[in-house]
């Protein structure tokens, strides 16, 4: 098994620190969101690329096995 940093980023205008990571927990969580794309990390190669709902934007020329 390898190990990956799997990365979640969105810009939020909120009020306080505390404010904006509970915003972006509801929008993470929220079945209808399309802020579902995650930077995928190979932690010994680098950058691998980003992944969308349904793997369907995976680069097929990397080793996902």
């Amino acid at each position: 098994m390898k190990d990956y940093r799997v990365v979640w980023e969105i810009d939020i205008a909120a009020r306080s620190p505390l404010e904006a990571a509970k915003l972006a927990r509801e929008i993470q969580v929220d079945p209808e969101s399309a802020a579902t794309f995650f930077k995928v990390y190979d932690n010994t190669r680098g950058d691998v690329g980003i992944v969308a709902p349904g793997f369907e934007n995976v680069d097929a020329s990397e080793d996902w096995s």
